[in-house]
């Protein structure tokens, strides 16, 4: 049996508002099956990070406190503070994040 996460996990709204972008425009441009496929793998991610938020890393455009998690084509963008995992926004690897955060 494993442990419960130390930490707990929330998701700003625009976060949510980035994964709910991200689920729409991939089932329109691939079908249901593959957001399916996404949302499941974006899950996974939210999951990790928060079993282990260190496993992200630091980017240089960013403050020092923030974190990422690359899934797939799109990272997670996240704040650690003290016991709690901010998810602050879920974009594209191809967007700049420092324009985004």
């Amino acid at each position: 049996m494993s442990s419960p996460s130390k930490y707990t996990l929330s998701i700003t709204q625009e976060a949510e508002d980035d994964f709910i972008d991200i689920l729409v425009y991939t089932a329109q441009q691939w079908g249901a099956d593959k957001q399916q496929e996404y949302d499941a793998s974006l899950c996974h991610a939210l999951e990790v990070v928060k079993s282990n938020p260190l496993l992200g890393y630091r980017h240089s455009l960013l403050p020092e406190d923030h974190r990422c998690f690359n899934a797939r084509k799109h990272v997670l963008v996240y704040q650690i503070t003290n016991s709690h995992i901010y998810v602050l926004r879920i974009l594209h690897q191809r967007m700049n994040l420092s324009d985004h955060v």
